[in-house]
């Protein structure tokens, strides 16, 4: 499989089968017929996504509808890198998969307890009520390594504790 929806480098994926792609339904059609066609097969009941914005209005996972994926696209100008692509292989999804339940699981949800002044920042009014805020990112790798912790130190990390997960660029967190 070779395009944009391959690998982060554009490398092969695939290359055996000679796939070439060119949209995220095309990416999920070749995975899904690859992944059926293993030994034993698979059998999809569900999909998880991860999106990179939830606004203000989600706060934990939730089943995607149309009504939700809706919703999710007023988010695309506060993240307009991500989220449409995130969107995309949804709806693709949806497409291909119909009566399979699929789940959003957001990376600004883990920053949401964050309290409403910390949140805030010097934009007008008006802006802050059409939802521009600090939301925080990269939530879900945070909530994830902290949820190990305790696996590693041996005990419940002390308040303080901070996580750095280490990507293309770095990224830390403190709670």
């Amino acid at each position: 499989m070779r395009g944009p929806d391959a690998g982060a480098q554009g490398e092969a994926l695939f290359a055996d089968e000679g796939i070439a792609v060119r949209t995220h339904e095309e990416a999920l059609r070749a995975l899904l017929a690859w992944m059926e066609a293993q030994p034993g097969g698979f059998h999809f009941v569900a999909a998880g996504h991860r999106v990179l914005h939830g606004g203000t209005s989600f706060s934990e996972p939730v089943v995607v509808d149309a009504e939700v994926g809706d919703r999710l696209d007023r988010f695309v100008p506060l993240a307009p890198l991500h989220q449409p692509h995130n969107l995309s292989a949804i709806r693709a999804l949806m497409r291909l998969k119909p009566g399979i339940k699929q789940v959003a699981c957001f990376d600004t949800a883990f920053h949401r307890t964050v309290p409403a002044v910390a949140q805030a920042f010097a934009p007008p009014r008006p802006l802050t009520e059409e939802g521009v805020r600090r939301y925080g990112l990269h939530g879900l790798p945070y909530e994830y390594t902290a949820s190990v912790l305790p696996d590693y130190l041996g005990a419940a990390p002390r308040r303080g504790a901070s996580g750095s997960p280490i990507w293309a660029t770095a990224r830390a967190c403190a709670p």
